[in-house]
């Protein structure tokens, strides 16, 4: 989907996904477009009732978060603002424990493969074998 700010005609694509919200109420990303479009324009109330909805379909996407603190900052409601900015630090964090867990198994795995890539090695020369260098064409 188009980053709604890239978009020439913004009240044009504001009204496409005003029509997309009617079609399919149940996406998230065309509520968010549609809510950074209406902040872009100034429509800051209409904005964060469309950011809500976003990030009532998707929880747990960073991504509503920050956009309902800009709408929110706009309109100098700034304790929600920072409210919406903790929400979105918990939710990054709640991943890194994920990430760390991804990374230890790669090492791992990285790991066990150099063993057994040096494992190879000496059995070959255990039995004779020389490696034969790579032809590269």
């Amino acid at each position: 989907m188009a980053q709604i700010e890239s978009l020439p005609d913004l009240e044009a694509a504001v009204s496409a996904y005003a029509r997309l919200n009617a079609d399919q109420p149940e996406l998230a990303e065309p509520w968010r477009e549609r809510g950074v479009g209406l902040a872009l324009l100034g429509r800051t109330g209409e904005a964060l009732e469309c950011l809500h909805r976003a990030a009532s379909l998707e929880p747990g996407v960073a991504k509503s978060y920050v956009d309902e603190a800009v709408a929110l900052a706009r309109l100098n409601r700034l304790d929600e603002a920072i409210a919406a900015l903790d929400r979105d630090v918990e939710q990054r964090l709640g991943r890194i424990p994920q990430a760390i867990a991804s990374l230890q198994r790669y090492l791992a795995a990285r790991s066990g493969l150099a063993a057994l890539m040096r494992s190879h090695r000496r059995s070959d020369r255990a039995l004779g074998r020389r490696r034969q260098p790579r032809k590269y064409r």
